[in-house]
């Protein structure tokens, strides 16, 4: 192969293509608001069914569409949040993880002593 670089472009290069006769397809802005008052808009096309919930982009809480009625219900529903240690419970046993570390533990004890010497 040819070791010389490609000439007359660059990487992320702007793009040689108009926009003319282009038609874009008809778009609605949408705003949310989060329990912390940070407002996000949002572009959807015109034909799809609109998220009465989104994640805000800050915070990360759930913000409400401005001007919907959602339920409570549905509303104080919250994230549960699994942890690494979690996901690991639902694998393996407390018993099967305590050997998984002393085996752990032991060949680091090992790596160390060798390395010392």
């Amino acid at each position: 192969m040819n070791s010389e670089p490609v000439r007359g472009s660059r990487l992320g290069s702007v793009s040689n293509e108009t926009i003319e006769g282009v038609t874009l397809s008809p778009r609605q802005t949408i705003s949310y608001t989060c329990p912390n008052e940070h407002v996000s808009e949002l572009i959807f096309a015109a034909e799809v069914e609109i998220p009465e919930l989104w994640d805000c982009k800050k915070c990360g809480q759930s913000a409400k569409r401005d001007g919907a009625e959602i339920e409570p219900a549905a509303e104080s529903e919250q994230k549960i949040v699994r942890t690494h240690f979690d996901l690991l419970l639902e694998r393996r046993s407390r018993d099967e993880l305590e050997v998984i570390l002393q085996e752990a533990l032991a060949d680091l004890k090992e790596r160390r002593r060798k390395n010392a010497s």
